[in-house]
Formats: C-alpha cells, structure tokens, sequence
C-alpha cells in the first residue's frame, strides 16, 4: 500500500469517528431551584460543569411563578435539586410533567439531613410541611447537601467521580473554617434576645446558638391582623428584644408598626444572598453575610 493511500485512509478514520482516543462526554445538566443549591453543587462540579438555578437570587421560592424559559431548562435537565414542595410549591406539578427524564433530588426526604420540625402559630391554618425548610442554613446540612450530590453525580457521570468526591472533600474543609469562624464571632452575643420577620432562620439560630425570641409570621406574603400585631408587640417588650430581623426579599411596613416608639432595632439578614454573585464562593458568602448582620445588630452597631 502505497503512502499516499495510506495517508487518505487514516484521514477517513478520523472523518468517519474511528479514533483512538474517545470524545469526552458532556457533564450531567444539573438544574437548582434556588442558588444556595446552585452553589454547592458549584463547589461538587468544579472543573467538570456549571449548574443553572432557576431562581435569581432576589425572587422567593414560596411566590415564584415558572417562566417558560424555566420549562426548557427543568424538561432538559439530567439532575434536578430542590428542597422539596414546602418551600419550592411552584415546581411540584412542573416535576413531573417536565422532569420526566431527570433524577429529582428532594432534599427533605433526605434523613442524612439535619431536619428541624417547622414551627408554626395557633393562628396559622396552612401547612407549612413538617420540616423547616431551610435547610442550608445550617453548615453541616451544607456538607451534606454535597455529598448527596456527589454520590448521585458519581453514578451518572463515572468517569468524573474521583473529581466530585475531592470537590466535595475540599468544600467540606472550607466550610469547617466558616464555621469556625462564625462561632467565635457569635459567641459574645448568644444572649441578646431578637426575632425574625420570616421564620427562615432557625437552621442558623440553632447552628450557633443564637437567643430568638420568635418571628412575626411563616409567611410574609400575607396580610398579619391587629391581634396578632398586638400580641408581637407584647411579646417583644416581654422578652426585652434588641433587634428584628428582615428578609431584603420582603420590606413590610409593619415592622415600622411593631417597632415604633420602641428601642428594637432594625436589621436586613438575607438567606437567599441576593447580591451576591452566583458560583463557587455564594455558599461561604452567604453564611459570613449572615453572620456580619447578626453580630451587627445584636451588638448594638447598627
């Protein structure tokens, strides 16, 4: 065989898909609902893809309403990652119609999780599910969080397991240090009594043990009637409450109503990171910026 037909059958090997070396295959198509998630599973698939969320950070998971740019993203994911239909009720009946082909990952039915029972008030007739939503607000649940997606990316994706398992590992260093940090930082103020204008924040009350006195409502888009501001009023004067603690995602004027002629003082604790830019460093970010609003408030620098 002469070289120059030799050289014209190789070139049609390579035309044709006959080369030696495989194509790497694409990462798995991993969709969030809301970008603490995004994060973490960010952090697990550092190097091999980027997950999308659903939710920009300023939107709430309890009143979003599905885009149809939202369907095409949820009917072509391979993994799909939400809490569950307590916080994220929006997407329950879109998972099953558009996520036909996709793992769904419920993290509340996860009992690897730390799972706090939801706290609710006599007058509070909705479910609000018998866990506490909230779950990433708390560091170990974080570690969790990614660990449960590298065990499931793993298996969708073998090729790249060894490269989830060590992402998870150093995420996991990290987030030890973040914690370290906040429970020396926290430490000094664990007595000052507050509340919270959402109930959002029980993971991270708990995580550092943290004085609240309560919150004002399981669900801040709704209407709070006169006996019930009445009685907040009373139970703030009662437990001596320095600061109220509220969501940037809702600005009620009522907190101007349980405050005024008081000396409680106001403050803005965001758990869905809203300004933070999205990506590996939002989860650590999020934790830190919680902590900086608490120490503020309860310090009485604000």
């Amino acid at each position: 065989m002469g070289p120059r037909i030799l050289v014209s059958l190789v070139f049609l090997f390579a035309l044709l898909g006959f080369n030696s070396t495989p194509a790497k295959a694409a990462a798995p198509k991993v969709v969030t609902t809301i970008a603490p998630l995004q994060s973490i599973a960010a952090n697990v698939m550092q190097g091999v893809g980027t997950p999308k969320a659903l939710l920009p950070g300023a939107a709430s998971p309890h009143s979003y309403a599905l885009k149809p740019s939202d369907a095409k993203t949820i009917s072509e994911a391979d993994v799909i990652v939400w809490v569950g239909p307590s916080l994220e009720g929006f997407l329950a009946k879109s998972l099953t119609t558009l996520g036909k082909k996709a793992k769904i990952i419920e993290l509340l039915t996860d009992k690897d999780l730390l799972l706090l029972d939801s706290r609710s008030h006599a007058d509070d007739q909705h479910d609000h599910g018998s866990y506490d939503p909230h779950i990433w607000l708390n560091t170990i649940n974080g570690e969790e969080i990614a660990n449960i997606l590298a065990r499931h990316l793993a298996e969708l994706d073998p090729g790249n397991a060894q490269k989830y398992f060590e992402n998870t590992q150093n995420f996991r260093q990290r987030l030890d240090k973040v914690r370290r940090r906040l429970e020396v930082q926290l430490r000094s103020y664990a007595t000052v009594p507050f509340m919270t204008y959402h109930d959002g924040f029980q993971y991270f009350e708990r995580s550092f043990s943290l004085n609240s006195k309560g919150y004002v409502t399981l669900h801040p888009e709704r209407p709070i009637g006169a006996k019930r501001v009445t009685l907040l009023r009373a139970s703030m004067a009662s437990n001596k409450v320095q600061c109220l603690f509220m969501d940037p995602q809702y600005k009620p004027k009522l907190v101007e109503t349980l405050t005024e002629g008081t000396n409680v003082r106001t403050a803005f604790a965001d758990p869905l990171g809203a300004d933070i830019p999205m990506g590996v460093d939002f989860y650590p970010k999020l934790l830190e910026n919680l902590g900086n609003a608490f120490t503020t408030c309860l310090s009485g620098k604000s």
